[in-house]
Formats: C-alpha cells, sequence, structure tokens
C-alpha cells in the first residue's frame, strides 16, 4: 500500500503510473507476439519510467529503485528452471527479466550511448510501430544497430543477448 503523504511513496506512485502509460501506448502498436515482445511492452515502458524517476529524484533514490529491481530480477532468476532468456529472445512466462532486468539494460544503454539518442531510437520505433502492418523485436534491434556507433554495436549485442549476469552491472 503506498500512502500519498510519504514522499518515497509518490516517487513509486509516479514510477507505475509513468511505467502503465507508457506500457499502453506501445501496445496500441502492431508487435507480433514472437519472442522478444515483452522487451517492446514491459522493458521500454519500464526504462521511460525509470528515466522519469531519474529526472525527478536524487541520485539517492533512483540508486534505492535500481537495487530493488536488481534483488527482485536475482530473485526471479533464482527460481527459473530453465536457462534464462536474453531480452531480445523473452517470452511473457519470464517477467523477471522483461519487468525487472530490462529496463535496467535500458537505463545502461542510454548511460552509454545517450539518453537523447536511446530516447529517439525509441521514438522512431514507436513511428514505425504505427505506420507499419506488423512490427516485432528485430525491427527495433536493427533501429539500434542503425543509430549507434559501430565501436557501441558489439557493447549493445551483448547487453541484449547475454545472460551471464557477470556481465551487468546495475548498482554502482
Amino acid at each position: 500500500m503506498a500512502y500519498i503523504h510519504q514522499e518515497k511513496d509518490l516517487d513509486y506512485l509516479r514510477y507505475i503510473i509513468t511505467r502503465s502509460v507508457a506500457a499502453q501506448y506501445f501496445r496500441q502498436l502492431r508487435i507480433s507476439r514472437t519472442q522478444g515482445y515483452p522487451m517492446l511492452i514491459s522493458s521500454l515502458p519500464g526504462y521511460l519510467a525509470l528515466q522519469q524517476l531519474v529526472a525527478k529524484q536524487n541520485g539517492e533514490t533512483v540508486q534505492k529503485h535500481l537495487q530493488k529491481e536488481e534483488k527482485l530480477y536475482l530473485k526471479g532468476r533464482a527460481a527459473e528452471s530453465n536457462q534464462e532468456p536474453s531480452l531480445l529472445q523473452v517470452d511473457e512466462e519470464s517477467t523477471y527479466v522483461s519487468d525487472k532486468k530490462g529496463p535496467i539494460v535500458f537505463y545502461q544503454l542510454a548511460k552509454k550511448i545517450g539518453k537523447q539518442r536511446l530516447n529517439m531510437i525509441i521514438s522512431d520505433f514507436y513511428r514505425l510501430g504505427k505506420e507499419k502492418k506488423v512490427t516485432d523485436v528485430s525491427d527495433f534491434y536493427e533501429l539500434l544497430k542503425t543509430h549507434i556507433p559501430v565501436s557501441r554495436r558489439e557493447e549493445l549485442g551483448k547487453l541484449l543477448t547475454n545472460t551471464d549476469i557477470g556481465q551487468y552491472h546495475f548498482v554502482k
């Protein structure tokens, strides 16, 4: 339960509302429900909500949020009976990947390539999804590769395809 008289609860409510609204926008797109679909309808809205949290709050609040999300991701990963899917291959059953790890991976990517660049890529994908008959995760990945410097493409591939926990340094 959140109490609107406490600032930390307001932060949480803002995050949840922003994420929910962004998710509704992404669900309006014609996205094929194939592997990677949850990354598009859950990870990207989570990243956008995280950016809103960063814009509105201090570093300590954001750090606490990242730590909480990392804990929940690790808990989900520990309960996984199969090998963890990568973000590009995540299915609707692996919500710990799309809901918890995904937004943080995109947050890291924004730190590396610039938040304006990543937000522009997301905006371009959204526009593509409204114009195209059907789109999927490969269209988003191609947009990322097209707009990211060649020197960062290998790193991008690792962020979106690697499942090794050592690859992710969520909380610094």
